[in-house]
């Protein structure tokens, strides 16, 4: 009788743990990014925010201070914040030019990572794309040691470091045209391949997580379930 009771309690107990076994998701937040207008912004932006003839939307930030300059589709270099809409840029991943299709300037309120490369340096935020052996990863991400990509080149990424916040810093990023491919939206910056505003949207993505569910077996049901028998 007692077998018998056990017997049907398993029973009970494996119906229930299959009832209750599906995978949970959990998305874990990143920050979110938005797609912003062209040109550059008027004074009085409020910080953090992305400014544009077509509004203002909320961006990730993810930008270059101004002088950083961007090898351009010419073989000449351009200072991000003297380029507009229309310019041609050239993709050192894909040897290709693509043209400059919005243009974002913005207030950064985060502390800049200065990144050095032998004798190339690219100050950019937290959340910028740059192109490692271990990678697309967002500048927080880098390490000394890591291999950078270059023009056609790679070399070790000799120092990483972090700026004081300055009040009203201001950042600068591009969106080349193209698909949504990481390949088909990489800059020269500095000398540095980095991304643009889609490379960071595409690194940047929330991550589902599969979370097991945690079972506790309440003694009162078990023994209601052996006295019912």
């Amino acid at each position: 009788m007692f077998l018998s009771q056990i017997a049907n309690l398993s029973k009970s107990l494996i119906y229930t743990l299959l009832l209750i076994s599906i995978p949970i998701l959990l998305v874990a937040e990143g920050s979110g990014g938005s797609t912003v207008g062209s040109t550059s912004s008027p004074q009085g932006s409020p910080q953090g925010s992305a400014s544009s003839q077509q509004g203002s939307p909320q961006a990730l930030p993810s930008c270059f201070v101004p002088d950083t300059k961007i090898l351009m589709g010419d073989g000449l270099e351009k200072a991000i914040k003297d380029i507009q809409v229309g310019d041609q840029v050239i993709n050192p991943v894909s040897g290709k030019i693509a043209k400059v299709v919005n243009v974002l300037e913005s207030f950064e309120s985060e502390p800049i990572v200065v990144i050095t490369v032998g004798n190339k340096t690219v100050k950019v935020t937290e959340t910028h794309p740059v192109k490692t052996d271990e990678g697309t990863i967002p500048a927080r991400d880098v390490k000394r040691g890591h291999l950078a990509n270059l023009n056609g080149t790679k070399a070790e990424v000799s120092k990483v470091q972090y700026l004081p916040v300055k009040a009203k810093q201001k950042v600068f990023n591009i969106r080349l045209e193209g698909d949504d491919q990481l390949e088909n939206h990489m800059l020269l910056s500095n000398g540095i391949v980095t991304g643009d505003l889609t490379a960071m949207e595409i690194i940047n993505q929330p991550v589902a997580v599969q979370v097991e569910p945690v079972i506790t077996l309440d003694p009162e049901v078990i023994e209601e379930e052996i006295a019912t028998e």
